[in-house]
């Protein structure tokens, strides 16, 4: 069990009562992670959740030969496709300074959703807007580039 108090940053889930923050506390784990490690592996088949505490990450999605990184640090969730849609890995996940995460079991998380609606709901919410975000800001990029003139 983690200190609830640790899941009050991340929104949706703060919105929850201090009952069923206690009650997700209860199934996640505090994880360090040293810096170049790495916390998600694209292609593997775990779906934990984790929620980053403290530190930056580097998100780096590949296909073929292109590659596109995103730097993301604290109130940030990883995991959130694998999560979803029980499907691999869709982006590796590396450490690029000391990181504190609380991880959320997948296994833990389908039970938490069978029995606690409102904790369900509330990290669908929180997952829910992390998308958005997520979508909004590689929109913005690709507009960005798609304004970039063609290479000479």
């Amino acid at each position: 069990m983690i200190d609830p108090a640790l899941l009050s940053s991340f929104p949706g889930i703060a919105d929850l009562g201090h009952l069923h923050r206690r009650a997700l506390a209860e199934v996640c784990d505090r994880r360090s992670y040293a810096a170049g490690e790495a916390l998600i592996r694209k292609g593997a088949k775990d779906a934990d959740l984790l929620f980053v505490l403290s530190g930056q990450v580097r998100v780096t999605i590949r296909e073929g030969r292109v590659r596109a990184d995103k730097d993301v640090g604290p109130g940030t969730m990883l995991g959130l496709v694998a999560m979803l849609d029980a499907g691999p890995r869709s982006a590796t996940c590396t450490a690029t300074t000391p990181v504190e995460c609380v991880v959320l079991p997948a296994s833990l998380a389908r039970q938490v959703a069978r029995t606690e609606g409102p904790i369900w709901d509330a990290l669908q919410v929180a997952m829910a807007r992390q998308l958005v975000r997520d979508a909004r800001e590689m929109g913005a990029h690709l507009l960005r580039l798609l304004a970039e003139p063609p290479p000479a």
